[in-house]
């Protein structure tokens, strides 16, 4: 799983937005997530899934990427609510047993494009595939403001924004 990193001691673990982290001292998972809803025995994650396409790029040198939406409810006694992300409203670092992440891999594993490819930096724009925007049930998770907000925070591109925009009309 190169989507996720493994410290050896507690004090070494770093807090990555665009990947999971493990800690082998306590066999948990660290990783950032959107809290949607909240009450005193559950909480609702939004996490969505960026892959990147790899078959060209804008002529701006932004590169495409698709998304999965995934939203989870997890108890709260077995999950700690860690503190807010830096920079990114709405965001939380949520620790979660690596049992539970493992059970729950397909809605919890956070992969985020960070707009390059071997290193080099480049933007980020979504790009979702024609086929993908007949499908209506995808579609309407652009109505809510949840979603919109996430890829708001996710990326800044101002033509993926644009579309956004579009795709929740």
């Amino acid at each position: 799983m190169r989507y996720l990193k493994r410290f050896e001691n507690i004090d070494d673990i770093i807090r990555d937005f665009d990947k999971s982290t493990y800690s082998p001292e306590d066999k948990s998972i660290i990783a950032a997530y959107m809290i949607t809803s909240e009450n005193e025995k559950s909480i609702e994650i939004l996490n969505i899934r960026e892959i990147p396409d790899r078959r060209g790029i804008f002529m701006d040198n932004a590169i495409g990427y698709d998304i999965t939406i995934h939203r989870t409810t997890l108890n709260k006694p077995q999950v700690e609510v860690l503190e807010d992300v830096p920079g990114k409203e709405g965001f939380k670092y949520i620790k979660i047993p690596y049992y539970l992440y493992k059970a729950n891999l397909n809605d919890l594993e956070v992969k985020r494009f960070k707009g390059g490819f071997d290193g080099e930096k480049y933007k980020k724009r979504l790009s979702i595939p024609a086929i993908k925007t007949e499908n209506v049930s995808f579609m309407l998770e652009f109505k809510d403001t949840n979603v919109v907000n996430y890829i708001k925070v996710t990326n800044p591109d101002e033509r993926t924004d644009f579309l956004v925009g579009l795709y929740s009309k």
